[in-house]
């Protein structure tokens, strides 16, 4: 996978730009099962990459509106306007769940190797979701990630880093086990 994101070495913001290459790589793989239908879907791809979102989707919307954006609210000033950022941010996290949540069904359905009725419908639902999802990642890492680097202390950056990375853990671990 190219790297997306410019990131230096021991910057703990780094972390935060890797979930971003991981999470454009989903994109990638969400169109490629798009441009795949109807006929040539690889099952075990489509069932991937439905676990793929329902972990990666959860793991951003937590890590950034249970760590990252009250960190920001508290470093940040008036002029920074982060808090209208943060409500944009948050309601497109919204928005996304609702949208997921019916693509990793056609996704677990296309995973166990059964047709899909309407390929087309399908294929403008998966692009629907991967262009916005992509456009939200894109813009997060133009304004999100240059306001935390410029606000935020490199002890705060550090315990972010921390945060996503204990999360990350723990949810990847639910999931493997069924819970959650």
């Amino acid at each position: 996978m190219a790297d997306r994101t410019s990131q230096q070495p021991g910057d703990p913001a780094s972390v935060i730009a890797q979930q971003y290459n991981i999470e454009l790589a989903m994109c990638d793989i969400l169109e490629r099962i798009a441009d795949s239908l109807p006929d040539d879907v690889h099952p075990p791809l489509a069932a991937a990459a439905a676990r793929s979102i329902t972990i990666e989707l959860t793991v951003h919307q937590r890590d950034q509106e249970e760590v990252l954006f009250p960190l920001l609210l508290a470093r940040c000033s008036s002029e920074d306007r982060a808090a209208d950022l943060i409500d944009l941010l948050t309601s497109e996290h919204a928005t996304d769940a609702g949208f997921a949540a019916e693509v990793i069904e056609a996704l677990q359905l296309l995973g166990t190797g059964r047709h899909i009725d309407n390929a087309n419908m399908l294929g403008y639902m998966l692009r629907g979701f991967f262009q916005c999802y992509r456009r939200h990642l894109n813009w997060e890492q133009a304004v999100l990630l240059p306001l935390a680097r410029q606000r935020l202390s490199s002890d705060d950056m550090a315990m972010v880093a921390q945060q996503i990375g204990k999360q990350r853990r723990q949810l990847q671990l639910m999931h493997s086990l069924g819970v959650g």
